[in-house]
């Protein structure tokens, strides 16, 4: 009982991480970061 108690803190703070989370640095790394926060995806030309 006391597994599942623990587990629910930890699902509800995981969704809470998520609602309220920020990212904090003041710009971001590089442009391909910048088209995946906007959910951009893409793939290599591979042989």
């Amino acid at each position: 009982m006391d597994a599942v108690i623990i587990l629910g803190f930890f699902v509800l703070l995981a969704l809470l991480a998520v609602r309220f989370g920020y990212d904090s640095r003041e710009q971001l790394a590089s442009s391909e970061e910048a088209f995946a926060r906007q959910g951009f995806a893409w793939q290599a030309d591979r042989p």
